[in-house]
């Protein structure tokens, strides 16, 4: 396998299975876990119900139910009996038994579905020297319901400890298969705590207390769900706080915490996302792992090739050296710990770190390059009127040029035999996604994407909504690379707004524009971290021959690869626009987020019936970035959340917000409310 290896070299995971004697030999070898040797002499591994007596006889869990009691009127037993009923119901059950069972009905799945499962292996087993001695928390990417299966899995056959797996309550659906997860490590977690004092106090006792006495590692999704827009998500700042606090305590000498980046060929979940995003419901199946793995058309079809990297180990102590004060921290009772706003910012950007670690150990092959190569073919055809079609000959010329183009810029893709043949497994893989084609083997094949069928909503037209779920799939794919282009994409953007530009004026478009998109692509926050960006991807842009830069002035030379990279901004740059023109028309009145969703989704839906926008995709239907402008217009002082939970638009934020979209945007937006209109 050519080029593969982010650490170290993978090995073709399911051929070892293959090796032991199948499944069943597999399932049932002799196991050897390590035990952390650091805090006793003669380790001992705790089980269920001893972790969670302890979590309820602790301290903080135990001033927290005094201070329930009085706050709500109730005598402490009632709240203990509270707190009972919620540490059993979200509490593991790990057992072995249980274990094998279940690993050997997943993994019997999972040689059915891919053709293969690759691992940096020798990095796993460097990972398990860890054992003996440190508190190990593993973060994932989360793309799929596959991925801590898979963490499972590996860990289990590379004897490594199991995860205790933190699990959102919706796997609990299924109770059977609910029941089987508990059992093999996953402890479920509402979805959101609020202010609810005592589950937060139980969840972190019982997080921590595996981590002190290294029970188990800990698996935790650093952006707290299944991305289903392919890009990642914005980590989860309460969650991490609670993972550093025993190091911040001084009760743990370190903490290490290993990135996870999963990538996958296909998708299990990928039309089902796609739906999701249209704003349907999700369908039942989708609401477990038991009903995404029995249905019928899942287990029916392939879905290619899997690479899971794991990532060097993070050592919270070295990571944080002087930038976390822990003297001030060590001694201060449950009640009154509070990590400093400094602190609280130093924690963040660890977040965003483990993200940008995920994005810079892809495995990237060339369907998410192809992805964005036919989207952008797709829009040409719409713009000039013809027919929606796109020849195989013709998407392998322009696949060639992006791929050439992201190799100059330091992109490293992965291709397993030749771009063509390459090209054509992953056409077979995704079939599904285009109308019946005789072969993917002539240049002459035609391409053209297929209707999905969808319920009659009432809000947008049912064939729009037909024509729009390939075109959301293909979007998810294509997004997988937008981290590598994201900085690059801002300035290629402003540059063919302006043409050439100062080197400060283009930073002083750059930050603003990054904090815009921060929801979109997530970036490390900060004004110096905007600027070393700025400055990384500059230099690669000039480098690689795309800009110039004399006495200070920026230029364009090459305009195709400076448009290239550009286009992958703009489409986000017209939904943020079309958002921002929707919050316009409630001005002067309140606004629940469904209804500024749906808002948008029906002005898109109207530019999309008129010629004259014809450079808006069908993706623009996502609820993705309509969310994700939400956001940001919050977080830019152009929408304000009330505390009754309604919208208000704030006429000075959003008219800044809409000004500084439309500097650099290839459309214009005016605050009047009139209609987009392409500036091309």
């Amino acid at each position: 396998m050519d080029d593969v290896s982010v650490i170290g070299d993978y090995i073709e995971w399911l051929a070892k299975v293959d090796e032991a004697g199948g499944e069943l030999a597999w399932v049932t070898r002799n196991k050897d876990f390590p035990l952390n040797t650091s805090q006793r002499a003669i380790p001992v591994r705790r089980n269920a119900d001893q972790i969670i007596r302890s979590v309820l006889k602790s301290k903080r869990v135990q001033e927290t139910i005094k201070a329930e009691a009085i706050r709500r009127g109730w005598t402490q037993q009632a709240v203990q009996a509270e707190a009972e009923e919620v540490i059993h119901t979200m509490g593991h059950r790990m057992q072995m038994p249980a274990v094998r069972l279940v690993g050997y009905a997943i993994i019997s799945v999972v040689k059915r579905l891919f053709d293969g499962i690759f691992v940096n292996s020798a990095q796993l087993q460097r990972i398990r020297e860890l054992f003996n001695s440190d508190a190990v928390v593993f973060m994932p990417t989360h793309k799929t319901y596959m991925d801590f299966l898979l963490m499972s899995l590996l860990c289990f056959d590379h004897n490594i400890p199991l995860p205790a797996i933190a699990a959102g309550m919706d796997f609990m659906n299924s109770k059977f298969m609910g029941e089987a997860l508990r059992r093999c490590g996953a402890f479920f977690i509402r979805r959101q705590f609020g202010n609810d004092q005592l589950y937060w106090s139980l969840f972190t006792e019982y997080v921590q207390t595996h981590l002190i006495n290294t029970d188990h590692p800990v698996e935790f999704f650093v952006e707290g769900t299944r991305s289903r827009s392919g890009k990642s998500l914005y980590p989860r700042y309460g969650l991490l706080q609670i993972l550093i606090e025993p190091f911040l305590r001084c009760q743990l000498y370190d903490v290490m915490v290993v990135p996870v980046t999963i990538n996958y060929d296909k998708i299990l979940e990928e039309s089902l996302y796609a739906y999701e995003l249209l704003g349907f419901p999700k369908p039942k199946e989708s609401t477990s792992v038991s009903g995404l793995l029995k249905a019928r058309h899942i287990l029916n079809k392939r879905f290619g090739r899997v690479y899971v990297t794991f990532g060097e180990p993070i050592s919270i102590r070295k990571y944080f050296n002087t930038s976390l004060q822990r003297s001030e921290l060590s001694c201060k009772p449950d009640m009154m710990f509070e990590v400093s706003e400094k602190g609280k910012m130093a924690i963040r950007k660890f977040g965003h770190h483990v993200v940008r670690i995920h994005n810079k150990n892809n495995v990237t092959s060339v369907w998410p390059y192809a992805c964005a190569v036919l989207l952008k073919l797709l829009d040409e055809r719409r713009m000039s009127n013809r027919d929606e079609i796109v020849r195989l000959g013709e998407l392998v010329h322009y696949l060639e040029e992006i791929i050439e183009l992201a190799k100059r810029l330091g992109k490293r893709v992965i291709i397993k035999t030749n771009l063509v043949n390459d090209l054509r497994y992953y056409l077979e893989l995704h079939s599904d996604l285009f109308c019946p084609c005789d072969d993917f083997l002539s240049a002459s094949s035609i391409l053209k994407l297929a209707e999905f069928p969808v319920a009659e909503q009432g809000v947008i037209d049912q064939h729009l909504l037909e024509r729009s779920v390939a075109q959301i799939i293909l979007s998810n794919y294509s997004n997988q690379i937008v981290h590598d282009f994201a900085d690059m994409g801002l300035i290629c953007a402003i540059l063919i707004s302006k043409q050439e530009i100062s080197r400060n004026n283009a930073m002083d478009l750059f930050s603003p524009l990054r904090s815009l998109f921060d929801h979109e692509f997530v970036c490390l926050p900060g004004e110096e971290e905007a600027q070393a960006s700025f400055i990384a991807a500059l230099g690669i842009l000039q480098r690689s021959g795309c800009v110039d830069v004399n006495n200070d002035i920026i230029s364009i030379k090459c305009k195709g690869a400076v448009l290239a990279m550009a286009s992958i901004i703009h489409p986000f740059m017209a939904i943020y626009q079309i958002v921002a023109q929707t919050v316009f028309g409630f001005i002067g009145t309140s606004a629940e987020q469904s209804l500024l969703v749906v808002g948008t989704q029906r002005r898109v839906a109207q530019m999309l019936t008129n010629r004259d926008h014809s450079y808006l995709r069908l993706s623009t239907f996502s609820l993705d970035p309509i969310k994700n402008a939400i956001s940001s217009l919050c977080s830019h002082n152009a929408l304000t959340k009330q505390s009754d939970g309604q919208y208000r638009a704030e006429v000075g934020g959003l008219c800044s917000f809409s000004s500084l979209l439309q500097s650099v945007s290839p459309y214009c937006i005016p605050f009047d409310g009139g209609k987009l209109k392409s500036k091309i």
